[in-house]
């Protein structure tokens, strides 16, 4: 029964997750004519997908380490066991990932001939950065970590990757769109980066508490006979 559960949490938590980075990236293709040609394409609901599949593994890679260390006292010996394999397990996982996103990047830049903006200007510089810099860059981390059985590499090539994918959504949504205006830019208020700053500090206190009060990497009580 326990086990169903879990399988149905986890598709209906995979279900959310596409449907909410295809939603996302959908909003885009409402404003084709606004968004630097390198960024835009018509399949950007598909790449903002992809990219988040290789953007969890490596979040949770991270994460777990993270959970690995803060609560050590909570982590039981089984799960503390199995931690490097399933980092590695992870991590191959994303690499995978990440070279079939920059194979599908380059091979849109090809057929639609825009790889010749690459040296038009700034913006085709700064867009060979996010893709090799943080997409390709990552990938050969990893893999050189996987090779050569070092967690702390591995590690290293996940928070690449999870920064390529933060400034993915930063350049689509803030430098590549409405590139043509030069005045009035978009600068965050002092009072925004205060709610999103509060936001991100009430997720990681849910997240301890919930570490903290509930089983998750670690064992339940053994309750006594009877009770």
């Amino acid at each position: 029964m326990l086990s169903s559960l879990y399988l149905a949490a986890a598709i209906i938590g995979i279900t959310l997750c596409m449907g909410h980075q295809a939603g996302v990236g959908g909003i885009f293709l409402l404003a084709p004519f606004k968004i630097q040609p390198l960024w835009y394409s018509p399949w950007i609901p598909a790449f903002f997908v992809i990219s988040s599949f290789f953007a969890g593994l490596c979040f949770v890679l991270l994460e777990g380490s993270l959970s690995q260390r803060l609560f050590a006292n909570r982590v039981s010996s089984a799960h503390a066991a199995s931690h490097d394999d399933i980092s590695f397990g992870l991590a191959r996982l994303s690499v995978g990932i990440m070279l079939c996103y920059l194979a599908l990047k380059l091979a849109e830049l090809v057929m639609t001939g825009e790889y010749k903006l690459l040296v038009a200007d700034s913006y085709g510089y700064w867009y060979a950065v996010e893709l090799l810099g943080f997409v390709l860059a990552p990938a050969l981390v990893l893999l050189k970590g996987l090779h050569a059985r070092d967690l702390a590499v591995v590690k290293y090539g996940a928070g690449l990757a999870l920064i390529g994918i933060a400034l993915n959504r930063f350049n689509l949504s803030l430098i590549a769109y409405n590139y043509e205006i030069t005045a009035g830019r978009y600068v965050p208020t002092f009072m925004e980066v205060i709610v999103t700053l509060t936001v991100l500090s009430l997720e990681f206190w849910v997240y301890r508490l919930i570490i903290n009060r509930l089983p998750v990497v670690g064992e339940g009580p053994d309750w006594l006979p009877g009770h």
